[in-house]
């Protein structure tokens, strides 16, 4: 096969000769080749490109887009996803502690009970979900040093150490494979301090729960893969349902102002299910705060050449007091009675 080589290797002074060429001002040069040689050309310059290029040119840079403002971007999107992937390991904990309890349980601490396939659901969509998780297991059990201390000492590997020796993919099957009764105990939990939950049909708990931890889910997927949080659209099936946040009175969060609505597909869709799935009011307050550090730090709008962080986020600027507002409705006292 005849290869066909359409991007060559390019010196660090060739990369910067052809941002220069492109419209990027270079104001620091040396700032510029070290940032270079700090992080790939094209975590910096191809992740972000698109916000700032010409509409009619598309391989020409708008006047005045600066190769700082490209790292400064750069750099305010690695701080957001790292805010919201700390939290949602968090919520990766949470699932992990909750299924275990009630597979402990339900079905006995013994691994060769709670592990048995008859316990699972018999749906056929299933069954590659249940294959997915018991092997997980199985294959951590060989590396695992604490998973092979239980084993060592009592002949036997409680589901809570296999829940914590498995990753959050293979948890979210474990989750996804429980049967009926089983999953409905996970979303009671989940979903307790949600105020209107007692009135939501129990299947439209479940799918509401499910598409809140498969947000998570696939953001961490991305962000472990280096993809920006910038712009960040899921597919339509992790799209959030507007029937779902009315019943669970929410669908004012996705409300800015001149009744534009946010993606329910998007970073902040992301930012509103950790909140949904975690209980702890310290964890949800931390997180907003770090969040509005970030908007009060850089929310000026002609930071980045006609552009702000809201427009970069797909957020607006009262973002954050409306999840302040959904994090004091999650644990008013009446909610907590």
């Amino acid at each position: 096969m005849v290869k066909n080589f359409k991007h060559p290797y390019k010196s660090f002074d060739e990369q910067i000769a052809i941002l220069k060429s492109r419209g990027v001002e270079i104001n620091d040069y040396e700032f510029a080749k070290n940032a270079l040689m700090t992080f790939p050309y094209y975590s910096i310059i191809n992740g972000y490109k698109d916000m700032f290029l010409k509409q009619k040119e598309p391989d020409i840079f708008r006047k005045g887009t600066s190769f700082e403002m490209l790292y400064q971007v750069h750099w305010i999107d690695i701080q957001v996803s790292n805010i919201i992937f700390k939290y949602s390991l968090a919520v990766e904990e949470r699932l992990k502690a909750l299924v275990s309890n009630i597979v402990a349980r339900n079905f006995s601490i013994d691994e060769e009970k709670y592990l048995d396939k008859r316990n699972y659901s018999k749906s056929k969509s299933q069954r590659g979900k249940i294959n997915d998780f018991i092997q997980a297991i199985e294959d951590a059990k060989q590396t695992s040093k604490i998973a092979q201390h239980y084993i060592k000492e009592e002949g036997n590997l409680p589901p809570w150490i296999a829940a914590e020796i498995i990753s959050f993919g293979s948890m979210v099957n474990w989750y996804s494979a429980l049967s009926i009764n089983e999953k409905k105990e996970v979303v009671n939990f989940f979903l307790q301090k949600m105020s209107t939950q007692g009135l939501v049909k129990t299947d439209d708990k479940l799918q509401f729960c499910k598409i809140c931890l498969e947000q998570v889910y696939r953001f961490r997927n991305l962000s472990a893969h280096g993809n920006r949080t910038f712009k960040l659209q899921l597919s339509e099936t992790d799209t959030q349902k507007i029937r779902f946040l009315d019943e669970f009175s929410i669908s004012f969060l996705y409300k800015a102002g001149n009744e534009i609505e946010l993606p329910r597909n998007g970073l902040f869709s992301i930012i509103v299910s950790i909140i949904v799935l975690l209980d702890d009011q310290y964890l949800i307050s931390n997180m907003i705060d770090e969040l509005e550090s970030i908007a009060n730090t850089y929310g000026n709008k002609n930071l980045f050449n006609g552009k702000s962080i809201y427009n970069l986020f797909d957020v607006d600027e009262n973002f954050i007091s409306r999840l302040k507002e959904f994090m004091n409705l999650k644990f008013s006292p009446k909610n907590n009675n």
